[in-house]
């Protein structure tokens, strides 16, 4: 019984709004939002909104490891283009770490597939 009221009061929108003001986490409900305390906090900085703001939009990375491989891959071939000042040099390095027609396509079926479920539940949560 305790530990029940305990989570009633850490999660109620006052409690996780005053622990999102001071550790800089989100909350855990969204009625928090709304409470005085982070209304203040969020007129002070604007910026603070932001995270709240992008939470619509946002989604989790798939757990694939072509996923995985292909975005280290391009983020490895983006910083080298970036640093690299000679951009001739970077590309050709990168044209050298050849992927195999395979891995790309698994890439590109786990990418489309990811995409194409998630907007389909999001089409299923319009519905209902």
């Amino acid at each position: 019984k305790a530990g029940w009221e305990f989570i009633k009061w850490f999660t109620s929108p006052e409690i996780t709004a005053l622990w999102s003001k001071k550790t800089s986490y989100m909350p855990v409900r969204k009625s928090a939002l709304k409470t005085k305390i982070l209304q203040d906090e969020f007129r002070k900085d604007p910026e603070l909104r932001s995270s709240i703001m992008q939470l619509e939009y946002a989604f989790l990375e798939p757990a694939f490891d072509s996923w995985a491989f292909g975005r280290e891959y391009l983020s490895e071939a983006i910083d080298n283009v970036l640093i690299d000042t000679d951009i001739e040099s970077a590309y050709d390095e990168f044209s050298n770490k050849k992927i195999t027609l395979d891995q790309f396509e698994k890439i590109i079926e786990e990418r489309a597939s990811f995409h194409l479920n998630k907007a389909a539940n999001k089409m299923k949560k319009w519905m209902l």
